[in-house]
């Protein structure tokens, strides 16, 4: 593994897939004249072009800048450690497959769209279809743990297949629509429809999540030894719900018009 330093000089006025950076963890070469495509197959830049580059001692990838025009940053991200300081565009870390992510900065569209495995902390607020799938698949994340400290938009872990999804702060419509298995943690507000469509899965919110009585089970007091172990997962992210988890707990199980049996557990 390679650790680089990239500081953006400046930034540039289209857009460029940046995926092919994900590359320099592993390349011991000269990283400058990696080049990022934009959607004109005219227009390329390099990395050298764009940004400051310098070699570290350790084996981290840091970068820095407002990096709103770079989207898929992070892609496929399979081992080390990658810290980003700044906002950045779409589909940021689509198909993580492992290792450490961390963005200090705010996220459009596709945080994580079938990510597959690694962890991923960000601190900012992301936008909608997080840890979903890629235009055109029927899965989204399929494992990993995807921990946030900020706020969700919309569908945020639809289809979820497997893996975690924690959340400090709000997210907004259709949480976890078409679930198919997978835990999803929110400590604050949410949007309508939650778990539209939900298969299996599981679900812990906050008491005052409202539920439709078409779609679920009314709430009823449950104790479960499993719990336990969601608490101690979501400890150090989410120690509010963590507390409310080793207390009571009332359970709701659905999306009944889609057949389905998943579980919303609301911690008190």
């Amino acid at each position: 593994m390679s650790g680089w330093e990239l500081t953006l000089k400046q930034q540039p006025d289209f857009d460029l897939d940046a995926a092919a950076i994900s590359s320099v963890a592993t390349d011991a070469g000269d990283i400058s004249k990696i080049s990022l495509p934009s959607a004109r197959p005219d227009l390329t830049a390099e990395i050298g072009e764009l940004f400051h580059v310098k070699r570290r001692d350790d084996e981290l990838v840091h970068i820095s800048g407002d990096l709103t025009r770079f989207h898929r940053l992070g892609h496929a991200w399979s081992g080390g450690s990658l810290v980003v300081e700044g906002s950045v565009g779409v589909q940021f870390a689509a198909q993580m497959r492992a290792g450490t992510i961390t963005l200090r900065g705010d996220a459009d569209d596709g945080v994580a769209t079938q990510m597959r495995g690694g962890d991923l902390f960000i601190q900012g607020n992301i936008g909608d279809f997080a840890a979903g799938p890629l235009p055109g698949r029927r899965s989204g994340m399929r494992g990993g743990r995807l921990r946030l400290i900020g706020n969700a938009g919309h569908h945020t872990g639809h289809r979820l297949r497997r893996g975690w999804i924690m959340i400090r702060g709000s997210v907004g419509d259709c949480l976890a629509s078409d679930m198919v298995a997978g835990t999803i943690a929110v400590s604050a507000n949410l949007g309508d429809n939650v778990g539209a469509g939900m298969k299996r899965g599981t679900l812990v919110l906050s008491p005052a999540a409202s539920l439709s009585s078409l779609r679920f089970t009314p709430p009823r007091p449950v104790s479960l030894g499993i719990t336990q172990l969601i608490a101690d997962e979501l400890q150090s992210h989410l120690p509010d719900v963590a507390a409310m988890l080793r207390n009571r707990l009332h359970r709701s199980l659905g999306d009944l018009t889609a057949g389905g049996m998943g579980e919303i557990l609301l911690a008190h």
